[in-house]
């Protein structure tokens, strides 16, 4: 099997003429399929005004921002109920598109997810794939329903792709043959994910260790800690300052927990609808979800340690129940499915199930009997997938989430599947 030269992560499009043409149709195909989601499902004025829309949360900040009033409420007092890497995309893009051009928002998302498929290319040839394996990836990202359909929304889940794809990369590169630039870098794009997506700071440990395993020492895990260390603490920093108390990305964490047991988590009053007695929440309770319910960082944290303490006593009191609730998240989490709608959910099935299956068979094979270039990706997707899964499943286990850092992973390691099912089927 063709594997990736060694060297610096190669960040131009060299391949075979016939393998870059291809390529390049791919990534063709996929600006087009994601400028067509622009312009036929397009953002809505209306969302943005939406109070119990993370849409209009976002907006809010990036106009805050470009008003320069920095991270702050509706009331004009410092936030942290949202994670600051999506609301300065969006205020980028503002500055340069106008105030509140969210067309031009989904326009720029759509190059987004363009990139994101060249990306999923480089990182498949990093894992050791020869090129024509490295294209199924950008192939199934360029047309993965999903992605596609994100591809519109104000909402973090293309940009955290990008982030994400760009620090595994560069991850990879680190773990094999240590240089402080890609190191740092890795570091700092694995930060800037975990500021988009906050539950991605479980696997930071994680991610901290693998490099010492791979590399022998601690001096590259030591540099890449150091990186991302210092970008969240930038932001860390700032909230210690505005509010003297440690938030490391969100206030928001402990009202989603307890709505995890309350008839507003997903699925719950679904699955239990009056036969079980949740924990006891008002109906405007997906109020307290949304930045706009808090005046300022103190109401948020005395919110938030309210109903968590509710919450948490309510576990105390049944923790049976409440075992057998967060099963059927995770296994809600780890579903092909998005939503009731039969369409969606047939859509859903068609497309997540086989990625899901064969992207776990791919992981299990490049662990069991695969280059090292490809273990170490196995398990630095573990590292990712497995940590950041528990604090959604604690509280909302929306399959939105997993696809901003699951399953473009388990795109990746697909290939890998197929290659072990052709080997079944030619000796078997």
């Amino acid at each position: 099997m063709e594997a990736i030269a060694p060297g610096r992560v190669n960040w131009r499009l060299r391949a075979r003429p016939a393998a870059r043409r291809l390529l390049l149709a791919i990534l063709a195909g996929a600006l087009l399929l994601r400028a067509a989601a622009v312009v036929l499902l397009p953002p809505e004025e209306g969302i943005l005004q939406n109070p119990l829309a993370d849409s209009a949360d976002f907006h809010h900040l990036a106009v805050s921002l470009l008003a320069g009033e920095g991270f702050a409420s509706p009331t004009g007092q410092p936030t942290a109920f949202r994670p600051p890497a999506y609301p300065v995309f969006l205020a980028t893009v503002y500055t340069a598109a106008g105030h509140g051009n969210i067309l031009a928002t989904g326009l720029a998302q759509a190059l987004l997810g363009t990139l994101n498929c060249w990306l999923a290319y480089l990182l498949a040839r990093r894992t050791g794939l020869a090129r024509p394996a490295a294209l199924l990836p950008a192939t199934l990202f360029a047309l993965y329903p999903a992605f596609v359909y994100q591809t519109p929304q104000i909402l973090g889940e293309v940009t955290g792709r990008t982030h994400l794809l760009a620090a595994a990369i560069l991850f990879l590169r680190a773990a094999k043959r240590h240089t402080p630039t890609a190191t740092i870098t890795a570091g700092a794009l694995f930060a800037l994910a975990v500021l988009n997506k906050p539950p991605l700071a479980a696997s930071l440990p994680f991610l901290v260790i693998l490099l010492a395993w791979c590399r022998g020492h601690w001096r590259a895990p030591l540099l890449f800690a150091l990186a991302a260390g210092l970008l969240l603490g930038a932001w860390t920093a700032r909230n210690a300052a505005v509010s003297g108390r440690f938030i490391p990305v969100s206030t928001n964490f402990p009202i989603t927990f307890a709505q995890g047991v309350t008839q507003w988590s997903y699925y719950t009053q679904q699955w239990y609808g009056e036969q079980r007695a949740l924990l006891d929440a008002p109906d405007d309770f997906l109020r307290l979800t949304q930045l706009r319910a808090y005046d300022s960082i103190g109401e948020e944290i005395a919110t938030g340690e309210e109903w968590q303490s509710r919450a948490i006593e309510f576990i105390r009191e049944n923790p049976g129940f409440y075992l057998t609730l967060t099963a059927r998240k995770t296994l809600h989490y780890w579903g092909p499915f998005i939503s009731n709608r039969p369409l969606e959910r047939a859509a859903a099935l068609a497309t997540m199930l086989p990625v899901l299956v064969l992207g776990w068979i791919g992981l299990i094979r490049c662990l069991a009997a695969g280059p090292p270039a490809a273990r170490r990706f196995a398990l630095l997707a573990l590292c990712i997938a497995i940590p950041t899964c528990l604090p959604h499943v604690l509280s909302q286990p929306d399959v939105r989430y997993r696809l901003a850092f699951a399953d473009p992973l388990w795109i990746v390691l697909l290939p890998w599947a197929l290659l072990l099912l052709r080997y079944l089927w030619r000796n078997g």
